[in-house]
């Protein structure tokens, strides 16, 4: 009687997951592709590495899947601080009225989403976590206005919404990374420019020179009747010269 229980239930058991497939599909056509539609950007967003692109997709297409009114994802910047990062669909300095207090800000920290249908702006705040070995990091905040329905929003969209936020808050916080070392790259090759036409310019090669000069002093006279010259005829070596007095000066004093 058992094996030939287990043996009915392998049998049957695919062709009842395909039966309840079909029967959603047929009655709840609208809530299945809608999950469909949550899973699939669930994955796009993951392949997302530019930060602004990541937060304007995230903000606008919570909106339109969740059909709200309006969306701001706020930055986490210090310990009790956000920055407006993105708004879709209402004024900055309305979506900066972002109702935090401390209550408000531990359960979000805790991964907990808050909802307050007596916020007219942000019913609901959910929490944008980078999971990591230990505990959690708290990215930011997803602050979602109230559903065009007039309705609340039911728990399928809560947990929907939790599900990505996992996933936008590791998104976000690897886009993050991305921009720090690709600002640090920048500033390195911004550093390095400069300094090379520093060391291009009269003054800069007037410094190389009086170092040169400092430290070879028997050679000074000689050095500095050849660029003598050749100053009447070359305008590059003229403004070294006017530059010199300066650079001795200057080395004199370091």
């Amino acid at each position: 009687i058992v094996i030939s229980t287990l043996v009915i239930g392998a049998i049957f058991l695919p062709l009842r997951q395909r039966l309840q497939n079909f029967i959603d599909r047929l009655f709840f056509r609208e809530k299945v592709d809608f999950r469909k539609a949550f899973t699939d950007f669930s994955l796009e967003i993951r392949t997302i590495i530019d930060l602004d692109e990541l937060l304007s997709v995230l903000a606008t297409r919570v909106t339109n899947l969740l059909h709200i009114q309006h969306a701001a994802v706020f930055l986490a910047s210090g310990t009790d601080k956000f920055i407006l990062a993105k708004s879709i669909n209402i004024e900055k300095e309305t979506a900066k009225q972002l109702p935090v207090d401390t209550n408000t800000l531990q359960r979000l920290r805790n991964s907990s989403a808050v909802v307050n249908d007596r916020q007219s702006i942000f019913p609901l705040l959910v929490p944008l976590m980078a999971p990591r070995a230990s505990d959690n990091q708290f990215i930011g905040i997803l602050a979602l206005g109230p559903q065009r329905s007039g309705r609340g929003y039911s728990r399928d969209d809560r947990a929907l919404l939790y599900s990505l936020a996992d996933q936008a808050g590791t998104a976000i916080h690897v886009a993050q990374l991305i921009e720090e070392k690709q600002s640090e790259a920048e500033k390195r090759q911004t550093a390095e420019r400069s300094l090379e036409e520093y060391r291009n310019s009269p003054a800069g090669q007037a410094e190389a020179l009086a170092q040169e000069l400092h430290q070879s002093p028997d050679t000074i006279l000689a050095k500095l009747y050849q660029l003598a010259t050749q100053a009447g005829k070359n305008p590059q070596i003229a403004n070294l010269l006017d530059n010199l007095p300066q650079a001795l000066e200057n080395l004199q004093a370091d």
